[in-house]
């Protein structure tokens, strides 16, 4: 789904969304809202107090809900073709995460990105990808 029809979307519309891939024990969770608000708004398409409900429902949403990506500005940044500037800050945290994979020191990282080194860190740190970089190839011995 593109990023214009997203926002687009109704309360409901987001629940049945979200419901493709979390239970709605979670999404009442994401929500911080009882199950059976989430329910009632899922059976019958109103919520209980509407105005608490979409409320909820951006929660749970924006805790939920993939924001989009464009892989194609990603790539074209990390192949240098494209200024990295522009680059959402989602797509800046695919490109960080795409460089610790390849090994990138945070150092390098910030320096194609063009921001600083705390903040690639950060997004490190938030991707749960700190210990990644091993010090040398377990099977040949060599150092990246």
């Amino acid at each position: 789904m593109d990023a214009v029809s997203r926002t687009r979307l109704t309360t409901a519309e987001r629940l049945r969304e979200l419901a493709w891939d979390y239970t709605l024990e979670e999404i009442a969770e994401a929500a911080c809202c009882p199950l059976g608000v989430i329910e009632a708004l899922y059976d019958t398409g109103r919520g209980h107090g509407h105005r608490r409900t979409c409320d909820a429902m951006e929660r749970a949403w924006a805790k939920l809900a993939s924001p989009d990506v464009d892989e194609v500005a990603v790539a074209r940044v990390l192949d240098g073709d494209y200024p990295a500037r522009l680059l959402t800050p989602p797509e800046r945290v695919e490109a960080v995460r795409y460089l610790v994979l390849s090994r990138r020191s945070n150092r390098e990282i910030a320096e194609q990105l063009q921001v600083t080194s705390r903040t690639v860190q950060r997004t490190v740190t938030d991707l749960g990808l700190n210990g990644y970089r091993p010090t040398g190839d377990p099977v040949s011995g060599a150092t990246w």
